[in-house]
């Protein structure tokens, strides 16, 4: 990985991400595909979100107004609202019965019932910005939750590119100089270590699906790590792992978390669990990152047990305070 001289964030346009992206041309979903339909394509795509946009109509054949991104956050969330309510007091075939009436009355719903809720993550005449400004702007949000992904429009021919957080720090990975000064900073020293077990959320690797899926919601995260009886950790559940979900899954909600993963991915891909030593450097989960190419990393702590969780999130906003702290003192990044 090389670390020659790079220019500051503030002044690599955003434009730059995207050359180097080499991503196939943006999917979009219309506003009348049904969730069903649109987890699907997400799944064949291999994609976790798409824009959502107005499908045009007869009068007015050239619509595409951005109405939202649809997640694979958003299946959990519809999952824990409007399909598991259903299934309590009930046992045996009636509740296998609730839970596929459920599933398929969400996935029958149609997409401009469920987006909307983040319009403000569309940034338009976007890309002569910064990266450092989108960070700011998206990804490390002072005022709100922040976004994993930006949908990025020229202001003429609509909504033409995804800038994700994963995007931004591939970009970094390829181009480490930008951040020189953060590379050989311990997880410690970035403030990512906050003690065995702190900001993990972690169940039972037995728990019920279902109950896992509302305690994911109840403690607003995308995944939780799995262990065993001796607390160490077995697996991972995210929320990614709903895409491409049918109606004839929903009654794996009622199976036990380690017996859905196997069922959805398969054995080996479920057993799956990426983890870096707590010794690791800002380099190092940055040549994870991109060598993996994952959301987030579980930090390894005493005989197995996870002692952190590191996110895209915790990255951007280490670079994000970083760069700034360096501007306000007239110092580069690197």
């Amino acid at each position: 990985m090389s670390t020659k001289e790079e220019k500051h964030l503030s002044q690599v346009k955003v434009a730059a991400i995207i050359v180097e992206k080499k991503r196939r041309q943006m999917v979009t979903l219309d506003h009348n595909t049904t969730l069903g339909e649109a987890l699907k394509r997400l799944a064949e795509e291999n994609i976790l979100s798409a824009p959502v946009v107005l499908a045009p109509s007869i009068e007015d054949t050239d619509s595409g107004d951005y109405l939202g991104i649809l997640d694979v956050l958003d299946i959990l969330q519809f999952i824990t609202k409007h399909v598991l309510p259903g299934v309590k007091g009930k046992t045996g075939i009636d509740k296998w019965q609730a839970l596929r009436d459920g599933g398929e009355g969400i996935l029958q719903m149609k997409l401009i019932q469920i987006c909307g809720h983040d319009t403000g993550f569309a940034f338009t005449n976007y890309l002569q910005r910064s990266v450092l400004d989108l960070i700011t702007d998206g990804f490390v949000r002072s005022d709100g939750a922040p976004a994993h992904r930006i949908a990025i429009s020229d202001g003429h021919a609509g909504f033409t590119h995804i800038i994700t957080q994963s995007d931004v720090v591939q970009y970094l990975a390829r181009h480490p100089g930008t951040v020189k000064g953060l590379l050989h900073r311990s997880l410690e020293k970035l403030g990512l270590l906050r003690g065995e077990g702190d900001a993990v959320v972690v169940v039972p690797a037995d728990m019920i699906t279902a109950d896992v899926l509302e305690v994911m919601v109840t403690e607003g995260v995308s995944c939780v790590g799995l262990v065993n009886t001796a607390g160490r950790l077995v697996g991972n559940m995210s929320a990614s792992d709903l895409r491409g979900i049918d109606v004839t899954d929903f009654s794996l909600l009622m199976s036990p978390i380690n017996r859905f993963l196997q069922i959805e991915k398969g054995v080996e891909e479920s057993a799956v669990v990426f983890t870096v030593e707590a010794t690791s450097t800002f380099e190092d989960l940055l040549k994870f990152f991109h060598k993996k190419r994952v959301h987030r990393v579980y930090v390894r702590g005493k005989d197995g047990r996870p002692a952190g969780l590191v996110t895209l999130t915790d990255l951007l906003s280490v670079v994000h305070h970083f760069c700034i702290g360096s501007m306000n003192k007239s110092l580069p990044c690197a």
